[in-house]
């Protein structure tokens, strides 16, 4: 588990399987993060070795229109978001 917490209030974790095993040389997959902060954003990147789980793209937003246009243009396998972004808007992704 990797877990992180602020003072203001924002945490974030992430709890990894046990089962899940580092990837060997397979097709690599995208993750998007979508969150209106920035600080929230850099340390989801940061908590994680991203090749490690198959991952060779990390791609941010920071708002719902920019995380659909990258939705279509990127296709990403994996989408982590803030579900209290711009005035619970974030469902419709």
């Amino acid at each position: 588990m990797i877990y992180g917490n602020n003072l203001n209030g924002t945490s974030v974790e992430f709890v990894v399987p046990a089962h899940v095993r580092p990837f060997k040389e397979v097709e690599r997959m995208k993750v998007l993060i979508v969150d209106d902060k920035s600080h929230v954003r850099d340390a989801i990147q940061l908590l994680l070795e991203w090749e490690k789980y198959g991952f060779d793209t990390v791609l941010t937003a920071d708002n719902v229109e920019d995380a659909i246009n990258i939705l279509q243009d990127e296709r990403p396998e994996l989408l982590i978001v803030d579900v209290v972004i711009e005035m619970f808007l974030a469902w419709i992704l």
